[in-house]
């Protein structure tokens, strides 16, 4: 069966993006960095169109879930002290697919973006590093199987987006956005881990099959269990939600090159980066990149 070969495919094609261009990026031409990070979102986005084909073609397995047929797929034995036993586990089914699928076809899009957004840029094989392994993180979230793997997923997306809103490093505008961000993603994880504890002492468990199964029985309406996980998850929120991107927006201006004077045109920083055009260049003042703001 195709099932658990394409829900692995998934997300470890952008990984693999993200491995080429993160260590050869800087060798490849542009034209093969885009290449190489496009078609890997493009792959991993036709690998959960076929998922979703299968699973519609697929016999309903032994065991279905609330939602509908699920397909359970264990990497690896993650976690193992004695009854406890968490493994490193991918859910595949309906929800989780048409999920697959809405970040494959978000991601190719603005993956095709920047192609022609970041061009000019010299972190152009970083940037598309960055971006894919954001799609990795993001498809690993939607498909993954427990709440232990789904912050690995977590995890991944607050990383990404750390360096991507600091992705201009050496402007100290930037790297103080990335460090707010990266901060406050940091606290709100904290409550994440506490759910996750909260559904464990409830549930046993934190598979996600178990706990939607049991959830009627365990968890009374407005009761303090379900009131305290409910706090505890919306405790995580995007970076973006507290700290806007610095740097590129399309409606802004193109910084000026390196060597030029952006005063010396009569144009400041300010007035720059709310003009239309009048002191325009390449690449954006102001402007942030497009991943950043996912």
């Amino acid at each position: 069966m195709l099932i658990p070969v394409l829900a692995v495919l998934v997300p470890t094609l952008p990984l693999a993006g993200w491995a080429l261009n993160g260590l050869w990026g800087g060798r490849f031409t542009r034209r093969t960095v885009a290449i190489v990070a496009c078609g890997a979102v493009a792959a991993a986005f036709a690998a959960a169109a076929l998922l979703l084909w299968q699973i519609r073609l697929a016999p309903p397995p032994g065991r279905a879930s609330a939602g509908g047929p699920s397909w359970i797929v264990d990497l690896y034995a993650w976690i193992g002290a004695g009854s406890i036993q968490v493994p490193l586990r991918l859910l595949v089914d309906p929800l989780s697919v048409a999920m697959a699928l809405v970040v494959g076809g978000v991601g190719l899009l603005i993956h095709v973006y920047s192609v022609g957004y970041m061009d000019g840029d010299p972190g152009f094989a970083r940037y598309f590093a960055y971006l894919n392994l954001f799609m990795a993180s993001m498809f690993w979230l939607v498909l993954a199987g427990n709440l232990a793997a789904m912050f690995i997923g977590w995890e991944g997306v607050g990383l990404c987006s750390y360096l991507l809103i600091a992705f201009w490093f050496t402007r100290p505008a930037a790297a103080a956005a990335g460090v707010k961000a990266f901060l406050v993603t940091r606290l709100g994880d904290v409550g994440f881990l506490l759910g996750i504890f909260v559904a464990f002492g409830v549930f046993g468990t934190t598979d996600f099959g178990v706990m939607t199964r049991d959830a009627g029985a365990r968890l009374a309406l407005g009761g303090g269990a379900a009131t305290a996980l409910a706090l505890l998850f919306s405790a995580r929120r995007p970076p973006w939600i507290s700290s806007r991107p610095w740097g590129r927006s399309p409606r802004s201006s193109p910084p000026p090159p390196p060597s030029s004077n952006p005063t010396s045109s009569g144009c400041s920083p300010t007035r720059r980066s709310a003009s239309s055009g009048t002191c325009s260049s390449r690449s954006g003042w102001g402007r942030s990149p497009p991943g950043s703001s996912i």
